[in-house]
């Protein structure tokens, strides 16, 4: 039986003694651990008994130890690799006077003392690690945004330089256009076009004609546009000198351009002066280009039925430029 002596030799002021046993089997590396206290209600009591053969049984610690009749426990233990000498035997005097629920409790808050302060050393450590953790990945990320938007500045400019260089190509590049004549366009562009001579020396290849009230704006782009292609135009805006005689300095314009352009418009088909008497000597070229603005072909018909097989260009149908580009091929002197 485990234990020794009684409890009066053990605890001779009325306390009693808690023991505990540890043998250990070198063999297979077993462990076996037991308690023995008849009053410490948390132990778990060992068991011990004999068989009818008397075998002799010890469960102790889960673990079922059997020793047959006529064997001692030390020379069983000897033949299973459990080591008598490697028992170890502890001993606790518990006094009398001991309080085990009081203890219980003192040992108990103790063990939570010890772990709430355990895990508020992990938590503040945990928070110093977080902090320092989350300072390292901001940093981080701030330098990578200062990279990405320094390289985002330089493309941006580089991308904007490339644009511009682009459009100073573009803008240098001669233009090129698809001009698409209607039929009669293009008969009034070859008859005007085999009308003129190219090599009569004079000083324009047009002039225009247009009445100021309504017909200023659309005269004054198109002669742009035409000067723009190679073609001379006396326009009275700028060839009218101011101190000599309107009339004469017109007559005189009329001579030197071996073409001319109408830019017929409500008021020039009212019959205004100055644009019956430049009709006049226009219609007496082979060479008139009539440019309807704000009237259509009915109404040129009927103010005169002797313009060009009503034949011309319009401004409900065409803008300024394409105007200008279907006319230029007709009157500029080749280059």
């Amino acid at each position: 039986m485990l234990g020794f002596g009684t409890p009066e030799e053990a605890a001779p002021d009325g306390g009693h003694v808690h023991e505990v046993f540890t043998v250990g089997n070198r063999r297979t590396g077993d462990m076996v651990r037991w308690e023995q206290c008849d009053t410490c209600p948390h132990t778990q009591p060992t068991t011990t008994w004999t068989g009818p053969d008397g075998t002799r049984h010890l469960l102790a610690d889960g673990v079922h130890l059997s020793v047959p009749a006529g064997t001692s426990v030390e020379e069983w233990w000897a033949a299973h690799g459990w080591d008598p000498d490697d028992i170890d035997h502890t001993t606790t005097y518990v006094p009398a006077d001991f309080d085990q629920p009081r203890e219980l409790d003192r040992v108990n808050r103790a063990n939570k003392k010890a772990v709430d302060d355990y895990n508020r050393k992990v938590d503040q450590h945990n928070r110093r690690e977080i902090d320092r953790v989350n300072r390292e990945n901001k940093r981080a990320v701030d330098d990578y945004n200062r990279r990405v938007d320094r390289h985002n500045r330089e493309a941006d400019r580089h991308n904007q330089q490339v644009v511009a260089d682009i459009n100073r190509q573009l803008a240098a590049a001669p233009r090129t256009r698809t001009i698409t004549y209607q039929p009669v366009e293009r008969e009034l562009v070859e008859r005007v076009h085999g009308a003129i001579d190219f090599d009569d020396g004079r000083d324009y290849d047009v002039f225009l004609s247009y009445a100021r009230i309504d017909g200023e704006a659309t005269a004054k782009a198109l002669a742009a546009a035409l000067e723009e292609r190679g073609v001379r135009v006396w326009f009275d805006a700028v060839a009218i000198q101011p101190g000599k005689s309107q009339s004469l300095q017109m007559d005189a314009g009329l001579r030197k351009a071996r073409a001319g352009i109408a830019v017929l418009t409500a008021a020039y088909l009212a019959g205004r002066f100055w644009t019956q008497r430049e009709l006049g000597a226009l219609l007496n070229k082979p060479t008139l280009i009539p440019v309807l603005h704000g009237v259509t072909f009915d109404d040129v018909k009927e103010y005169s039925g002797i313009l060009p097989d009503l034949a011309g260009f319009t401004t409900d149908q065409d803008d300024v430029d394409t105007i200008a580009d279907k006319i230029a091929p007709a009157v500029a002197p080749p280059r």
